[in-house]
């Protein structure tokens, strides 16, 4: 049963009947196209979006204003619906369609997705979760402001001292950084973000445990320790249980709003005319 809830075409079933039941509805209140009633529960709407908004109810005054804004308002669209004001409309239109759609959202919204929904969802699109690497990693900064031209002497200068010297001395080498010189833990898009994608590329092919380099990135040149690295690798569920609910019904809204139009365009002829205008005979 729940497998069959899920499925695009109940959803659009239950779209139309929820459709039809509210143009039924709303043809059964209206009285008559000159009569405008405002409902209890139109009033109460009114105060409380008033209250809402104020942090008080409306005084008696305030609350008349409500109901003639209300009024006003009622009669405008009327009158711009009987003359054909919303007619070639992008606005109207696309406001329309908006609200179409948000039903047909509403109704896929409904279905709680399975832990094995969400698991062939993962299977199926493993690119989209797959945990990205995370490294530790040392980096002593070579400033092509400060050394120009002889940047590159320095830094392999500066890198056989960090081979042989006290690994205690390190943070004694290299030019100033408004950067961390260590990293723990930390993943490769923040490592992207903080230096750019130039290091951060280059970091996956570096040798782990021993300094090298050296590599570029927007700032300079650096010389990198790599101590600890976990590559990427795709994760279970329960890791990404959240985002894979997320994307799963972000799917099936699409499929249910592709079902939907596909149905209601059966009730259409559709004609495209050529842009081509056909050479007289």
């Amino acid at each position: 049963m729940k497998k069959l809830f899920r499925e695009p075409l109940l959803h659009f079933l239950i779209l139309g009947a929820l459709i039809f039941a509210a143009y039924g509805w709303i043809k059964r209140d209206q009285r008559s196209v000159d009569e405008i009633v405002v409902t209890r529960g139109q009033q109460k709407h009114l105060m409380t979006m008033f209250t809402r908004t104020w942090q008080r109810p409306p005084t008696a005054q305030e609350y008349q204003s409500l109901l003639q804004d209300f009024i006003r308002e009622e009669i405008a669209y009327r009158q711009a619906v009987a003359m054909g004001l919303n007619e070639g409309d992008i606005i109207i239109r696309r406001r329309m369609r908006q609200k179409l759609e948000l039903l047909s959202d509403e109704i896929v919204s409904f279905s709680e997705p399975a832990d094995a929904d969400l698991q062939q969802y993962l299977l199926e699109h493993p690119e989209s979760f797959r945990l990205e690497p995370i490294l530790n990693f040392r980096q002593v900064y070579i400033s092509l402001d400060k050394w120009g031209a002889d940047a590159d002497t320095r830094a392999l200068g500066t890198l056989e001292q960090l081979r042989n010297q006290a690994e205690a001395d390190w943070k004694e080498r290299g030019d100033s950084l408004p950067l961390p010189m260590e990293f723990n833990e930390v993943r490769l898009g923040e490592i992207s973000r903080l230096f750019g994608s130039q290091l951060a590329d280059s970091l996956l092919n570096l040798e782990r445990g021993e300094w090298t380099g050296p590599v570029r990135s927007g700032y300079g040149l650096h010389l990198v320790r790599i101590d600890n690295f976990t590559p990427a690798r795709d994760p279970k569920l329960i890791e990404v249980r959240e985002k894979v609910k997320i994307e799963w019904l972000e799917q099936r809204r699409r499929n249910a709003t592709d079902e939907m139009y596909k149905r209601l365009a059966e009730q259409y002829s559709i004609e495209i005319e050529s842009l081509v205008e056909e050479a007289s005979e």
